[in-house]
């Protein structure tokens, strides 16, 4: 059972995808059941089954806009209040990072549409879409001043990449300077 003291402000969210037809037709055995009431995940083999509670669970039938609503929003809605937030996806090649993240890469002509209408289109938008676009429709219904900043990395293969600026060098390092930001890229 996890706990939530004051100031501890991680959380691990973990979504199962389903499987793809080339799993299914394969006939590959499912090891993973989601019980999203409990936050629980359990991994069956044939000798043993272990159950794993996280902060919160998406089973492969969750929607992308379930999946914003019920992690990514709060974590937004942190944001609006002046924290500096970070999501963080990680996982194996393969296992739906970046769907969940970006959404769909479809082909659908956007070339004459706004920015916003841009980041609402797709039913299957992702978390980052639909992150901003919150932010901004947010931000548009006040008449404060206002700066964003936002980075967007990948980090691979132990290489960090800024995905807005690919001639940038990106080096994360300690920072001993601020006890209160111990990494800095």
């Amino acid at each position: 059972k996890m706990s939530r003291s004051k100031g501890e402000n991680i959380r691990v969210v973990v979504r199962c995808r389903p499987q793809t037809r080339k799993e299914s037709a394969s006939k590959i055995p499912i090891c993973a059941s989601v019980n999203e009431a409990s936050r629980a995940i359990t991994i069956q083999s044939k000798a043993s089954s272990k159950t794993f509670t996280f902060d919160n669970t998406h089973s492969p039938t969750s929607s992308q806009f379930d999946v914003f609503k019920r992690t990514a929003l709060p974590i937004v809605n942190q944001v609006l209040e002046g924290y500096n937030c970070t999501i963080f996806a990680y996982g194996q090649t393969g296992t739906g990072k970046t769907y969940t993240m970006e959404g769909d890469r479809d082909t659908e002509d956007t070339t004459n549409m706004t920015l916003r209408e841009k980041l609402s289109s797709k039913k299957n938008s992702g978390i980052i879409s639909r992150s901003i676009n919150r932010i901004f429709e947010s931000l548009q219904q006040t008449s404060d001043e206002y700066s964003v900043k936002v980075s967007h990395m990948e980090l691979y293969n132990e290489e960090l990449i800024d995905l807005l600026d690919s001639t940038a060098e990106l080096k994360i390092f300690e920072d001993h300077s601020n006890p209160r930001q111990k990494v800095t890229v």
